[in-house]
């Protein structure tokens, strides 16, 4: 009996400790993308693609105990690509994605109470919200042409029938990756810069048209460099 006194009363002792250790935070988070996309189109026409610039903004959390915490994110984040197709005619696109993010990272921290140095990494999910895109096909000097320039609104969709009419580019909704990272914490303030990596297929499918659609369909994930700033309020509980 007296060792199970004492052997509860020794985890009881741990375990309040422990929760005596937990800090939560939480605060804005604000920051700037550079995105691009991993895109691949077997059509012989030779392609270039580059990067865009955006901004990302939300809420985050600090989970920590000890060297490790969680930070859960929501973001408003801003995502794309600028593209030049090269044929007889030169045609160049910049495309603008605007998501709901949802990052979970496991931090590693320099010091026990979650300040300093950090790394980390996590999956990230995201939902198109829907976004812009302009393009501009410009003919050559010895045709006597005007460019053609087309713009619309980015739709999300799993699929699609192409119309001559519908000026919308169209992407799938869910997007799902990983991400990862090194921060720097002093007191509230927070900096972190971050790679993404997006696993899954972005480019909706063309439905076959009876008279013959489309036969070649593009592939494209997203990739993102983000550097952004947090200031986190609360404490150790």
């Amino acid at each position: 009996m007296y060792k199970l006194l004492l052997f509860a009363t020794t985890l009881l002792s741990a375990t309040s400790a422990a929760q005596a250790q937990v800090r939560f935070t939480s605060g804005p988070q604000a920051g700037y993308t550079l995105t691009t996309v991993n895109y691949k189109l077997d059509s012989g026409r030779p392609y270039t693609t580059s990067s865009r610039s955006g901004f990302a903004a939300g809420v985050m959390a600090d989970i920590g105990f000890g060297h490790l915490a969680i930070q859960p994110a929501v973001q408003f984040a801003q995502k794309g690509y600028n593209q030049t197709v090269t044929s007889s005619l030169v045609t160049s696109s910049q495309v603008r994605f605007n998501y709901l993010a949802v990052p979970i990272n496991l931090a590693y921290t320099q010091h026990r109470d979650g300040q300093g140095v950090q790394v980390f990494a996590g999956p990230y999910v995201g939902v198109l919200l829907g976004g812009h895109y302009t393009s501009v096909t410009r003919y050559p000097p010895s045709i006597l042409l005007p460019n053609i320039t087309k713009s619309g609104k980015v739709v999300a969709a799993e699929s699609y029938a192409p119309s001559a009419t519908d000026s919308s580019f169209y992407s799938r909704r869910l997007d799902a990756g990983l991400q990862f990272g090194l921060g720097y914490r002093y007191q509230g303030l927070l900096l972190q810069a971050a790679y993404s990596l997006g696993l899954t297929n972005q480019a909706s499918v063309a439905e076959q048209l009876p008279g013959g659609g489309p036969s070649v369909y593009p592939t494209y994930r997203n990739r993102a460099f983000q550097v952004s700033l947090a200031y986190l309020l609360g404490s150790a509980r």
